[in-house]
């Protein structure tokens, strides 16, 4: 580490300065999108598939036919919803990580500047990765025969709040 970083902050202070920024942007249970896509949106898909697993098993498969293109419906709805909020964490913590980079560009060696640039760099895309394979487990779960009980969209959407 050169003389310029170690006069300011560690690796480990800029790290954790861009992870606090994160954990500002992060989704809470009060948030009024989270409440509207967990009581509005995913209980009643969450609902609404429990009714045609039920009417399903007693009077044969014809409710899964419905069933199917609404778990897709909620997949596009709610997926897309969790990769706005994760992108709203992710922004934020870019935008700490850029305040790093215009001070140690001021300061710096090419070394810091290449430190700077990596800091941050894969938040995203590890948080979208996870977000659709949460859903195709929804989309799934949804189309299994007694499986479709379980409120895997609301289980989703509560999983956002674990996003950092």
């Amino acid at each position: 580490m050169t003389e310029v970083l170690k006069q300011y902050l560690t690796v480990e202070q800029i790290t954790t300065r861009i992870e606090d920024a994160g954990e500002k942007a992060k989704v809470h249970p009060l948030d009024p999108d989270f409440l509207i896509m967990l009581f509005a949106v995913a209980l009643p898909f969450d609902i609404i598939f429990a009714i045609l697993e039920l009417i399903g098993l007693l009077t044969g498969e014809i409710p899964k036919i419905i069933a199917i293109p609404l778990n897709f419906i909620a997949f596009g709805v709610i997926s897309g919803w969790s990769i706005w909020r994760t992108g709203k964490i992710s922004k934020s913590r870019e935008e700490q990580k850029r305040a790093f980079e215009k001070t140690i560009l001021k300061k710096g060696t090419v070394l810091e500047k290449q430190l700077a640039k990596s800091l941050a760099r894969r938040g995203l895309r590890i948080a979208v990765r996870r977000i659709l394979i949460r859903g195709v487990v929804a989309v799934i779960g949804g189309i299994l025969p007694l499986i479709a009980f379980i409120p895997f969209w609301s289980i989703s959407v509560i999983l956002v709040l674990r996003e950092k």
